[in-house]
């Protein structure tokens, strides 16, 4: 199964300040559906590597910086930093942990400069997932048809965005 998303918010917030936030990977715990926890291993910047935490319940209304899910299915994921263009692009690619069976995703962030003096964020995720294993891990762990899980999925991604435009709209403390 191959999966494309892609999704957009404007942000009241200059590229610059978008940037620093999403290339701080740790910060993605903060506004990310599913992150309970990451941990960096080797150096910033491309080819950096995390390993992400994750309750998935499927929901899409953790508030910015709000707890995870209390149940749900835990998984573990690492991911690689592969390019980080200042300002404008934040990509990464991530597999869950063991890695195999074929699973993994490509990420993007794509920074705009808006008329406003703001931005336009846009995420784009590519999923790839063998057909069978995809409809057997929706049916048997989540319970529910792979139509529903996908739009499950895209209705995380969607709340994320919001997130990421609330915390950085948010009023300096």
């Amino acid at each position: 199964m191959e999966k494309h998303w892609q999704g957009s918010v404007d942000i009241a917030a200059p590229p610059e300040a978008v940037y620093a936030y999403l290339a701080d990977f740790q910060r993605h715990c903060e506004w990310a559906q599913t992150f309970d926890r990451m941990e960096a291993s080797g150096p910033k910047g491309v080819g950096a590597r995390y390993r992400t935490y994750e309750r998935q319940a499927m929901q899409s209304d953790r508030a910015p910086k709000g707890p995870v899910a209390s149940k749900g299915f835990k998984g573990t994921t690492e991911c690689e930093v592969t390019e980080l263009k200042p300002n404008e692009r934040i990509a990464w690619k991530a597999h869950p942990v063991p890695m195999g069976m074929g699973v993994h995703s490509e990420m993007h962030f794509d920074i705009a400069p808006a008329t406003n003096g703001g931005s336009t964020l846009t995420q784009t995720i590519d999923m790839h997932q063998p057909w069978l294993l995809f409809q057997i891990f929706t049916r048997l762990i989540f319970r529910m048809n792979p139509t529903d899980f996908e739009s499950k999925g895209e209705a995380q991604w969607q709340a994320s965005l919001r997130n990421i435009k609330h915390i950085l709209e948010a009023p300096a403390a």
